[in-house]
């Protein structure tokens, strides 16, 4: 199979990945490591601001305080499937 089919069958699979909607277990913790908090199940296709919306509800913040959300140390800036991907990519 040539380069450029096989990159393109392998980007197929990827964009396919990337529109199933599965769930994960995420665990709000603070940069100290300081959990807040239970371990909730999202869908893994929720978006930052999706995010900060449900922590805040959970921190039950009279006022929305903004967050950045990370896993690993990577920043989640569209999607949690955008990094679950890359994590699985790189193993």
């Amino acid at each position: 199979m040539s380069s450029y089919a096989e990159k393109k069958r392998k980007l197929q699979e990827e964009e396919e990945k990337a529109k199933a909607v599965v769930s994960v277990i995420v665990q709000f913790q603070t940069a100290d490591g300081e959990r807040k908090g239970p371990q909730i199940d999202i869908p893994s296709n929720s978006t930052p601001s999706q995010l900060e919306e449900l922590l805040n509800e959970l921190l039950e913040s009279e006022e929305t305080v903004p967050f950045a959300f990370y896993i690993d140390k990577s920043e989640i800036s569209s999607s949690v499937n955008e990094l679950t991907f890359v994590a699985d990519s790189s193993l």
